[in-house]
């Protein structure tokens, strides 16, 4: 009773994100051990940031630096607090870390963000911020992507006002589609650090291609795959 009464909603800088066909890739892994043993790394990604965030190690990646992450089956919630004015910028490379190794393993993701009220602690995680990232990963965001709302991309950019190498960081971290959604600009935003990522992107590349021959008969599928390929292949 007395912790529940020290909660509080706070603004928070929020993404829900989840595997995109994980259901079907269940399906498949039944009767090949290959889908499920790439089932079996990507969640050792997810649920590895919380043991990251947990165990306070990482400069930026842990709770003492206001960062709250849940996990459950496929799905990872990842929240800042506001009142970390670099906050937005710091959840944008986590995203961007966490979709460029996932795909690498073969694994796309989709998810949304947003800044709003939020209570996030060790066992909850609740409010219009939280409402809102679902909607924008499950009604919004339609390709493999993480959607930012207008509220994150506009509070980030203010925060960063003034920080000129901030400010440019930010802009290669997110961009903006053809749909008018901002998005997370993953392969953009880890270029700089091109030693470390490149060996990421050819496996990026042949995981696409697998995933639009094996959905070749399903167009809507299909779509949403090109549409990732598409997005590689012009970085």
């Amino acid at each position: 009773m007395e912790e529940n009464s020290s909660l509080k909603y706070e603004d928070r800088y929020v993404a829900f994100v989840d595997i995109l066909g994980f259901k079907n890739l269940v399906k498949n892994s039944v009767e090949r051990l290959g889908v499920f043993t790439q089932i079996m790394e990507a969640l050792k990604t997810i649920h590895g940031e919380k043991e990251i965030n947990d165990s306070n190690l990482d400069y930026i990646r842990c709770r003492a630096y206001g960062r709250e992450v849940t996990t459950f089956s496929d799905s990872i919630v990842i929240s800042y607090s506001a009142e970390n004015k670099l906050a937005g910028y710091y959840l944008a490379y986590d995203l961007s870390y966490i979709t460029l190794k996932l795909l690498s393993q073969g694994i796309s993701i989709r998810g949304g963000a947003s800044l709003e009220k939020l209570v996030h602690t060790e066992k909850y995680c609740f409010g219009s911020a939280m409402n809102k990232a679902y909607e924008i990963e499950s009604k919004i965001a339609v390709y493999p992507r993480i959607v930012i709302d207008n509220g994150y991309y506009e509070a980030m950019m203010l925060a960063a006002n003034g920080d000129e190498e901030v400010g440019e960081d930010i802009k290669n971290f997110v961009s903006r589609d053809n749909d008018g959604m901002w998005y997370i600009n993953f392969a953009q935003a880890l270029m700089w650090d091109i030693g470390e990522y490149e060996p990421y992107f050819e496996d990026c590349i042949s995981a696409v291609e697998k995933q639009i021959a094996e959905h070749n008969d399903d167009l809507y599928v299909r779509s949403k795959y090109e549409w990732l390929k598409r997005y590689l292949m012009s970085v």
